[in-house]
């Protein structure tokens, strides 16, 4: 006779407990996989844009927001013109703005700064996205498609400048 040991040794394994701790740890990985896919949305938007439509219903799952990502070192003003209208106090602003990026960035907000003959600023104006876009006439829903990799945008803004004497102007694209 086989000692218990033995005979319990050659008994086979139960496999039951093992496919839940297989179908746990699986769920485990994807649950975890997940949640880092939203912590570094904007990450993976960068490396890989074809993930948005993934993204934007992951979001909406776990109540987050997802915008284009933001690096402002990567846009540029590569023209800009600003014009006095006769007989008024407004000015016309005309920018182009170019996405350096290899990757659509979400639309800047753009600082005007008005100087004097001394270079010295009289007088600074932040217009948002929002700004430029209803005075462009162009829907605000335009704000979600960001500015594509590589693509310039033309900006042209209207504003009154009642008493201020310009002789210089900066124009400066950065992120809210």
């Amino acid at each position: 006779e086989e000692p218990a040991f033995v005979r319990a040794a050659s008994r086979p394994a139960r496999r039951g407990f093992s496919i839940v701790f297989g179908g746990g740890t699986l769920l485990l990985v994807l649950l975890a996989a997940t949640q880092l896919a939203v912590i570094f949305r904007s990450e993976l938007l960068t490396r890989w844009p074809e993930t948005r439509p993934v993204l934007v219903q992951l979001c909406q799952a776990f109540s987050c927001t997802l915008g284009w990502p933001t690096q402002p070192d990567q846009l540029a003003v590569i023209g800009s013109e600003l014009q006095a209208i006769p007989g008024t106090d407004v000015l016309e602003l005309t920018a182009v703005i170019r996405n350096r990026a290899g990757f659509t960035q979400a639309l800047p907000a753009l600082e005007v700064t008005l100087s004097d003959t001394l270079n010295r600023p009289v007088a600074r104006k932040v217009f948002t996205p929002a700004d430029y876009l209803t005075a462009a006439g162009e829907p605000s829903s335009r704000i979600d498609e960001g500015l594509g990799a590589g693509a310039d945008m033309t900006i042209r803004v209207f504003f009154e400048t009642r008493g201020v004497q310009a002789a210089g102007f900066l124009v400066y694209p950065f992120y809210i």
